[in-house]
């Protein structure tokens, strides 16, 4: 009977001793679970950077001395001629005592057809001083492909060719100058690239400089398919900026991060705007620009960050130091410093 209380005392403890290590091992042993489904953190924050493009630009297109590009579609000076008359422009004669006919090759890139307002935009500015305007034109819109042109402009009398300046250009735009009596004036608007593979972290971000990109036009598509897609010419004085570009988001499971980057901004020696054009007017240029906001679900971004630069006569920063900086700024919320990227065009 003795044996029989102690064998059930022994059952009893042995119980209580159980419910004690399992109530132990549910409150000190569940870490294991937890360290399973932990949200990921973000990784750690980017330092300040700063690249030196070290690339030379070198000149797009035709090197064509008689060549330049005006709303990015290309312009040939073919022949210049002055007559009294011509035989497929009868009417002018009433209206001028001369003629003086500007032969033209146009190259129209966009698949629409284009105005290029050959009656506001076109001057012949001759030796008195005095600026003229077409008063007929072969074809006022320009179609895509290649096509011939003449403007026909009036004078007085026959003027010295070495006198005579064909300017181009609305009056806020950069204006194209050239003499039509000697090559070289024109070399100057030619659009210059850098050709790089600048590569950098910022934010969640793999980010790639592949081509920057100095030209006087550019090609805009707006949404709106009855514009479709048009040439925009730069502001007095200004050249465009475009920076080809390469995004490619993290996959380390960071959750609802998007990462802004249209506040990138471009500097000349001591400032410069980001031009709109970027992020608004549509897509921007013709092959797409980068996403306002990049999220980390997206796949590889791939588009153009376009900046509108002041620069001299000659297409330099008009302020010293003759050089541009492109600026990613700093995120301190996220620990992301800012990353500078100098270069010369």
């Amino acid at each position: 009977m003795t044996s029989l209380f102690i064998q059930r005392r022994k059952m009893k403890l042995s119980g209580l001793i159980f419910l004690v290590c399992l109530f132990s091992a549910c409150s000190l042993g569940g870490n294991a679970s937890v360290r399973n489904t932990a949200t990921p953190q973000a990784t750690p924050g980017t330092p300040a950077q700063i690249f030196q493009v070290k690339q030379e630009s070198t000149y797009d297109g035709s090197n064509d001395p008689w060549t330049f590009t005006y709303k990015n579609v290309v312009i040939k000076i073919v022949s210049i001629d002055q007559k009294q008359s011509f035989a497929d422009d009868p009417n002018t004669i009433l209206r001028a005592n001369w003629l003086f006919r500007l032969n033209l090759q146009v190259t129209n890139p966009n698949k629409n057809q284009l105005d290029l307002y050959w009656d506001q935009a076109w001057h012949l500015q001759i030796g008195t001083g005095s600026t003229l305007v077409p008063v007929e034109i072969e074809r006022e819109e320009t179609q895509p492909g290649t096509t011939n042109n003449w403007l026909d402009f009036p004078l007085n009398a026959k003027e010295d060719i070495h006198n005579v300046k064909l300017i181009v250009g609305e009056l806020d735009e950069l204006r194209i100058e050239t003499s039509l009596a000697k090559a070289g004036d024109l070399q100057k608007y030619r659009s210059k690239s850098i050709t790089t593979n600048t590569t950098f972290e910022y934010g969640n971000s793999e980010w790639k400089v592949e081509k920057i990109t100095s030209s006087t036009s550019i090609s805009v598509t707006n949404n709106d398919p009855t514009i479709g897609t048009y040439g925009r010419q730069a502001k007095m004085d200004s050249r465009y900026i475009t920076f080809q570009m390469k995004a490619t988001p993290k996959n380390n499971g960071i959750n609802s991060e998007l990462w802004k980057i249209n506040e990138p901004s471009l500097l000349n020696g001591t400032s410069l705007s980001t031009d709109s054009l970027s992020h608004t007017d549509s897509q921007g240029p013709q092959g797409g620009t980068l996403p306002m906001l990049m999220d980390h679900f997206a796949q590889v971004q791939d588009g153009t960050l376009i900046f509108q630069a002041v620069v001299d006569e000659d297409g330099q920063p008009s302020i010293l130091p003759v050089f541009m900086q492109l600026i990613f700024p700093p995120n301190p919320a996220l620990n992301v410093g800012a990353v500078a990227i100098n270069f010369s065009i």
